[in-house]
């Protein structure tokens, strides 16, 4: 094998897997595997067995900084417990060596977060210098004075660019005690608390760039018309709108009600809008779009409702027909029966959609969510129909329903031969 194939192979180790499989192939693989510090930039030990992580930590390239990714160790079934000790046991070995973290990614179990408590106390003259961390809690809470202390110790970590906090515990912490300042530039909260709370929470991330929002609460049934649950009204209404000048990209869930969030802040450099919609409010919306004249990609989810709320044919002349929103090169909205309500609408309203002068209408079928941290915390991204327009250069060919191009409705005859417009 040349030198070339062999440096191929060896960038290919993945993030689970460990270089010391290869340090017994020959004397050239290990002097070269010893010195690519790419293969020893990340490690995942919960799959692996402590005398074999012991020996890991004592033939990686000495100061080699590394990525930690610690989750509880579920052998081959779903229902099978997980080995909380093992993974106990790993976090106590690769604490010996903290100093050489460069990210922590951790599912917390009670007996975990005692165990990173501790750390973060013990190191409190000394901190950790973390660029991304995240947090992940489990299905068991830990106690809430851990959550709390957790929380205090967090802000210490003063080189953190990246959080990532899961929380589905229920309010057994506050939303403002998780760090939203310092240096950080990247926020995934996904948590529980009323929707004024996350106006506060995001208010504060003034060095952000980038911000995803999930709120996890259920609404039982009987509380969707309970206008305390979610209020559309709150006394931040007669302030000024918060200004977040650096904040590029923003995904706010269903949960937090965007429509409610968005009209206490002027975003000027945000180019990345995706939101779910609980309460509708085109007015306030389009507000909100003009005040962020340089978006570049919109994404609306009005795909959840089953019942009399779901959006209406004029909710989707409202969006699509917006001038605010006719202006950003890549538009998706995802609504109950997008393929063929939509042609409806365009044979209504041919004068908005057919001229030369209207974005290319489309409808294609797509995952919900591409991104990684998004499908770690729902378990799976179910694929839908989208409506809008999508920039430039995107391959459409393969997922695409149906389009207008000429001032015609083109179909994709695989789409066709499934049913999707049969009755048009």
């Amino acid at each position: 094998m040349g030198r070339g194939s062999v440096h191929s192979h060896l960038e290919r180790v993945s993030f689970h897997g460990s270089p010391l499989n290869l340090l017994g192939v020959s004397k050239r693989w290990k002097a070269l595997a010893l010195n690519l510090p790419c293969l020893w930039g990340a490690i995942c030990p919960s799959f692996n067995s402590l005398p074999l992580m012991r020996y890991w930590l004592r033939v990686a390239p000495p100061n080699t900084q590394f990525n930690l990714k610690l989750i509880p160790h579920c052998p081959t079934s779903m229902l099978s417990d997980p080995n909380l000790d093992h993974t106990r046991e790993m976090f106590r070995l690769f604490a010996g060596v903290y100093k050489r973290w460069k990210s922590l990614e951790i599912d917390i179990s009670p007996s975990l977060c005692a165990e990173l408590v501790a750390l973060l106390e013990a190191t409190r003259d000394d901190p950790l210098w973390l660029r991304s961390l995240t947090i992940r809690f489990m299905d068991i809470p830990p106690p809430t004075d851990l959550l709390v202390r957790t929380l205090s110790r967090l802000p210490e970590s003063s080189h953190l660019e990246r959080l990532s906090w899961v929380c589905t515990l229920g309010e057994r912490v506050l939303l403002q005690s998780i760090p939203c300042q310092g240096q950080l530039s990247t926020v995934l909260v996904a948590h529980v608390a009323p929707v004024n709370d996350y106006v506060a929470y995001l208010s504060g991330c003034a060095t952000a760039s980038s911000v995803k929002l999930l709120n996890l609460i259920a609404f039982p049934e009987k509380q969707e018309q309970d206008s305390s649950v979610l209020p559309l009204t709150s006394p931040l209404d007669s302030s000024p709108p918060f200004v977040l000048p650096l904040l590029t990209s923003l995904s706010l869930s269903r949960g937090i009600d965007p429509m409610v969030l968005l009209k206490h802040f002027t975003l000027p450099s945000l180019r990345y809008l995706s939101i779910g919609v609980r309460h509708r409010n085109h007015a306030a919306f389009r507000t909100f779009l003009q005040s962020s004249p340089h978006l570049e990609t919109l994404i609306i989810d009005e795909s959840w409702r089953q019942d009399a709320d779901v959006a209406t044919d004029q909710d989707l002349v409202d969006y699509l027909t917006n001038p605010h929103i006719r202006r950003i090169p890549h538009v998706q909205l995802a609504c109950t029966d997008a393929s063929v309500r939509a042609l409806g609408i365009v044979k209504r309203h041919e004068d908005l959609f057919l001229n030369a002068q209207s974005p290319t209408l489309s409808c294609w079928m797509e995952s919900f969510s591409e991104n990684p941290e998004e499908l770690e915390v729902f378990a799976c991204a179910p694929v839908i129909a989208f409506l809008g327009w999508r920039r430039a250069g995107l391959d459409t060919s393969s997922n695409l329903v149906w389009c207008i191009r000429d001032g015609k409705v083109e179909f994709n005859k695989n789409f066709v031969l499934l049913g999707v417009g049969a009755t048009l």
